[in-house]
């Protein structure tokens, strides 16, 4: 794999906010122990070479909370890439962090390894709303997060927004996107409110304690997204905004149908192969499993097929039928939606009618644009098309 990209799973967080499903455990006063960091330095020499990496495109730390890592911690995992003679200074470079955990000295330990892009989840300035979901972060700590940003971090700044907490208000989300806006980051991811099954917000509006408003919610996420583009902010997938040129590499590596590397308990990799099929692992969930096997690693005990359930990780073999699949589901995500060419040169075929018949239906809707582009034909969902993704994946 000659431009490798790597998610680094940090599973770890001081308090759960009650809408979150992604794998965390709370921490104690220790934060991130080291021996989890040892496991994970030892994974990441193992992927390394299991995949015969020879140089990074992009490499994105997320969690739980990464923000979390003790200076020596965050070191060391960079040494590994390091140590591997994997250069860092052409890659995107991308850690999450929580507003609560921002000052100056966190973005100069930053600067110092190699990190050139900063993911804020700032979510909303409605003191309301952030401590209804168990926020750390309040709207305090979320402004002198953005002021530290703004006058000690020089490099990329992502801010994540949630649209529809309980308690927003038309009001209080333009005022939170307009406060954003100040501050000029160069990209906004607004994702929409979901209730993820076995998440304490789920289970409330199960059990009726929560009166949510699904309509609202959608109205509201339409409204800001008009302003996120007056501000200069375009939508270049469904739930992200950039200005121009600041795209996220990492999270187009997926939306590209491309191999990523996933480390750490409870990351997710994908191989593709040259026919277009593949292998995803999720690794072990169970961090006292996770951390033992990967603290008495030997290179000679691991099982070498990638079709079986393993000890340490759990794999699922992608045929060509789901790996054609997860190409639209992805690639249909982004305004620029896939190309004819890309698709052939991928799985060495033209596109499915079913596709092509139901992308034309929806452009007599105007939903879905046909572009002739040289010797391509590229197939996007406009920015109302969008709206009504999973219904287009219906249809193929």
């Amino acid at each position: 794999m000659e431009k490798a990209s790597f998610y680094i799973h940090i599973p770890y967080c001081i308090s759960k906010c009650s809408y979150c499903d992604f794998y965390s455990v709370r921490c104690g006063k220790t934060l991130v122990p080291d021996n989890f960091v040892d496991a994970l330095c030892s994974e990441i020499k193992y992927r390394i070479k299991k995949y015969d990496v020879s140089s990074i495109d992009t490499l994105y730390i997320g969690g739980g909370t990464p923000s979390l890592l003790k200076e020596n911690q965050l070191i060391r995992i960079f040494s590994v890439f390091r140590d591997k003679s994997l250069a860092l200074s052409d890659s995107e470079v991308t850690i999450e962090t929580n507003p609560d955990d921002i000052n100056v000295n966190l973005l100069d330990l930053y600067s110092k390894v190699g990190i050139n892009r900063i993911s804020c989840g700032i979510q909303t300035m409605n003191e309301k709303s952030l401590e209804y979901v168990f926020r750390r972060a309040d709207t305090n700590a979320n402004l002198n997060a953005l002021n530290v940003l703004k006058d000690n971090w020089k490099k990329n700044i992502s801010i994540d927004l949630i649209c529809g907490l309980p308690f927003e208000t038309v009001e209080t989300f333009t005022k939170t996107i307009q406060t954003v806006c100040d501050y000029t980051p160069d990209h906004i991811s607004m994702y929409s409110l979901t209730f993820e099954k076995n998440t304490p917000f789920c289970s409330a509006l199960d059990e009726g304690k929560i009166d949510y408003d699904f309509d609202f919610s959608d109205e509201l996420w339409l409204y800001s997204r008009k302003i996120l583009e007056k501000k200069r902010y375009e939508q270049y997938e469904v739930s992200n905004f950039a200005k121009q040129g600041f795209e996220c590499r990492h999270n187009m590596k997926y939306w590209n149908h491309q191999s990523y590397i996933g480390c750490g308990s409870g990351a997710t990799g994908t191989f593709y192969n040259e026919d277009g099929c593949g292998v995803r692992w999720t690794n072990t969930k169970n961090l006292k499993k996770y951390i033992d096997v990967w603290n008495n690693f030997s290179e000679n005990a691991f099982i070498k097929t990638d079709d079986i359930e393993r000890e340490f990780e759990t794999v699922e073999t992608i045929d060509i039928r789901t790996s054609i699949f997860e190409f639209f589901m992805m690639g249909m995500r982004k305004l620029s939606g896939i190309s004819s060419v890309q698709f052939k040169k991928i799985f060495g075929q033209n596109l499915p009618k079913s596709f092509v018949c139901a992308a034309k239906k929806w452009q007599k809707k105007g939903l879905c644009d046909v572009l002739n582009i040289d010797q391509d034909v590229v197939y996007r969902l406009n920015s109302e098309g969008i709206l009504f993704l999973n219904s287009f994946l219906e249809e193929i």
